[in-house]
């Protein structure tokens, strides 16, 4: 994402720049992201599945958005631009959902117990109030 917003708006360099980012680095990056993510098996923690879905769905929309501005270069349409930025604009929704998606869970006790068995610590309920660690 960085690459992109590096090639657009006030970086803009040209459209032959923008096309050479997004053919060879930006959508086989993002093509990366969502296959590697996709193929995570989170098991029993089935309460970040919504977090992965959403982040799946966002960095998906972005990729369409990528290959339609690449199609809108390739035919300099400027109509194939647009819907590209609008692509990109929904996506941007998406990761708003993404963001209050995790933000429930972040205030959970579920939450914060389930990361704490994903990255093997021992949490004693007792011990944290929990409500001051995830403030």
């Amino acid at each position: 994402n960085d690459l992109y917003s590096n090639n657009v708006e006030d970086n803009y360099e040209s459209d032959e720049a923008l096309y050479n980012a997004l053919k060879d680095t930006i959508v086989p990056n993002y093509e990366k992201m969502v296959k590697d993510v996709s193929a995570i098996d989170l098991g029993e923690y089935t309460e970040f599945n919504e977090l992965k879905s959403l982040i799946i769905q966002y960095w998906s929309k972005k990729l369409e958005a990528f290959n339609k501005m690449i199609d809108a270069l390739e035919a300099q349409d400027s109509d194939r631009v647009t819907k590209a930025n609008d692509l990109l604009s929904d996506a941007e929704d998406i990761y708003k959902k993404y963001e209050a998606e995790l933000e429930k869970l972040k205030k959970s006790k579920y939450f914060y117990n389930s990361a704490c068995r994903l990255v093997g610590c021992v949490i004693k309920e007792e011990e944290y109030d929990l409500d001051k660690m995830v403030a």
